[in-house]
């Protein structure tokens, strides 16, 4: 978490697993970078060993766009202005389906896309934006 006047930048990733302190800090945030790593339907037909996917789904892997978007309505709150979805699998997600999970969760709070919050899905592997905190 980083606090700069009025702005609060909080970034979640490779969490696993949903904390009640992990939603505390994030419903602080205007500016929330969380991990949709995965999608379970291609996760668990894509292309990765059993052992892989246990790995990724055990509590300290991964969190998927199902226990993002259900994060979300813990953590949304009218501070927050601006979701970056990040860290999404290339081999176990696609931006779309990520963006898709949390905008049915915001919209099922009554959360008005590009107007309450701007929901950006980041992309892989390269710089998208800096962040002036002021």
């Amino acid at each position: 978490m980083i606090e700069a006047g009025e702005e609060t930048l909080v970034l979640v990733t490779d969490a696993g697993r949903v904390t009640e302190k992990m939603v505390e800090y994030a419903r602080k945030a205007t500016r929330l970078v969380l991990e949709s790593n995965y999608d379970d339907h291609m996760l668990k037909n894509g292309p990765y060993p059993q052992v892989l996917i246990d790995r990724i789904k055990n509590g300290h892997g991964h969190l998927s766009n199902s226990q993002t978007a259900a994060a979300l309505k813990d953590i949304y709150n009218d501070k927050l202005k601006q979701l970056l979805l990040c860290h999404l699998s290339s081999n176990n997600n696609t931006p779309e389906l990520a963006f898709k999970e949390s905008s049915t969760s915001l919209s099922d709070l009554g959360v008005a896309l590009g107007k309450d919050v701007e929901l950006i899905c980041l992309p892989r592997k390269e710089s998208f934006l800096c962040f002036n905190l002021q």
